[in-house]
C-alpha cells in the first residue's frame, strides 16, 4: 500500500486512488511524529491530486521533510528495518558480493549477512524489481532496510572509491545548537528563539533578528536539534504537558534558561542568557545619585512603616 508513496505503474485511475490512501496513511504518520503540520499535510495532498507527483517526493524535493523522516515513517509501516549508515558497521567481505557499478545504480549497499541472507540497504525498496536485480547480482537471497540516498552514496564512496558523478551536496545548513547559543553571547542578544517556518533568531536590545547562514526550520529538523540536548525524561515530560522549563550550559562560556513548547503540531524553543557578571551602575546606564535617592525613599518608608 505504501508503493504508491514512491511511485508505480498502475492505470491512472487506480494509481490516483492507491496513491492517495498510501500517501495519506504516510502524512498521518508523519504528523503523529510532529515532523508535519496537520495543515500541511492537507495543503501537500491537494497538491499531490493536482498535480500527480507523490506525496513523499512533494516532501523530500521541496525540502519540507527529510528524506530520512520520511524513510522511517515508512520503515514503521511496511516492518522494514530502518538503517542509518552513519551509524553501523559495514562488513567489508558483505560490501563486496556486489559489484560497484550496480550498487551505484541501484543505490543499495549491503551492510552483513544475516541468517543466510545478504542485507542490503536501499533508498527505495519498491522500485521496479530491486530485489530480483539485486538478487541475481550476488546470486543469492536479500533482505532489504531502508536507508538515505546521501547515507548510501558516503557509504559507495568510502567502499569504492569517490568518483565525480556519485559526489552529493546536501541543500541548506542544519544548525547546531552549541553554534546558535555561542552566537547569543558574541553579539550580546538576550533570548535565542527556534520555530519552524523561520530562521533561528536572537532578540538584540528589543529586536528579533535572524542568525545570518541558516535557512527556514523545519519541524522534523527542529525536532532533532531541540530533542537532541534533551534527556529521555525531559522529552516524556515534554511530550506529557506540552511544554518544559530547564536549564541548558555552555562549557565555558555561560549558561541559559530553556523553555521548550509545542506549537501547532511543531516543537518550538526559547534560552534566555543567565548573566554571569554584575554590570555597574555606568554599565546599565543608572546615573549614581538616583540609585541614593531610592534608596532614600525606601529608608523613608520602611521607617514610617515601623512608626505605624
Amino acid at each position: 500500500m505504501v508503493q504508491g508513496a514512491f511511485g508505480c505503474s498502475r492505470s491512472p485511475c487506480e494509481k490516483e486512488k492507491r496513491v492517495s490512501g498510501a500517501s495519506r496513511k504516510l502524512g498521518e504518520l508523519l504528523v503523529d511524529g510532529r515532523l508535519l503540520s496537520r495543515d500541511a499535510l492537507e495543503a501537500f495532498l491537494e497538491e499531490e491530486e493536482a498535480t500527480g507527483r507523490p506525496l513523499a517526493k512533494l516532501l523530500v524535493e521541496g525540502n519540507h521533510v527529510r528524506e530520512e523522516d520520511v524513510l522511517r515513517a515508512v520503515a514503521s509501516r511496511v516492518r522494514m528495518p530502518y538503517i542509518d549508515l552513519d551509524e553501523v558497521f559495514i562488513d567489508p567481505r558483505a560490501a563486496e558480493r556486489l559489484d560497484a557499478s550496480i550498487a551505484r545504480s541501484l543505490v543499495a549497499v549491503p551492510v552483513k549477512e544475516a541468517d543466510g541472507s545478504l542485507v542490503v540497504v536501499v533508498a527505495d525498496p519498491f522500485a521496479e524489481n530491486v530485489r530480483s536485480q539485486l538478487e541475481e547480482a550476488i546470486e543469492g537471497p536479500v533482505t532489504l532496510g531502508l536507508g538515505t540516498r546521501s547515507a548510501i552514496r558516503r557509504a559507495l564512496d568510502l567502499i569504492h572509491g569517490r568518483i565525480e558523478a556519485a559526489d552529493v551536496v546536501d541543500s541548506g545548513r542544519e544548525p547546531v545548537i552549541g553554534e546558535l547559543l555561542a552566537y547569543v553571547i558574541d553579539h550580546e542578544a538576550s533570548d535565542l528563539h527556534l520555530a519552524a517556518g523561520v530562521p533561528p533568531q536572537v532578540r538584540i536590545n528589543g529586536r528579533l533578528r535572524p542568525i545570518p547562514g541558516y535557512e527556514e526550520q523545519r519541524p522534523a529538523s527542529l525536532r532533532r536539534l531541540i530533542y537532541g540536548i534533551l534527556t529521555e525524561r525531559q522529552r516524556g515530560r515534554l511530550e506529557e504537558t506540552l511544554e518544559l522549563d530547564g536549564s541548558y550550559p555552555l562549557p565555558g562560556r555561560g549558561r541559559f534558561r530553556m523553555n521548550v513548547f509545542f506549537q501547532r503540531d511543531s516543537v518550538g524553543a526559547v534560552f534566555r542568557a543567565i548573566p554571569t557578571e554584575i554590570k555597574s551602575l555606568e554599565e546599565l546606564g543608572i546615573p549614581p545619585h538616583t540609585l541614593l535617592i531610592q534608596a532614600s525613599h525606601i529608608m523613608k518608608s520602611l521607617a514610617t512603616a515601623r512608626a505605624i
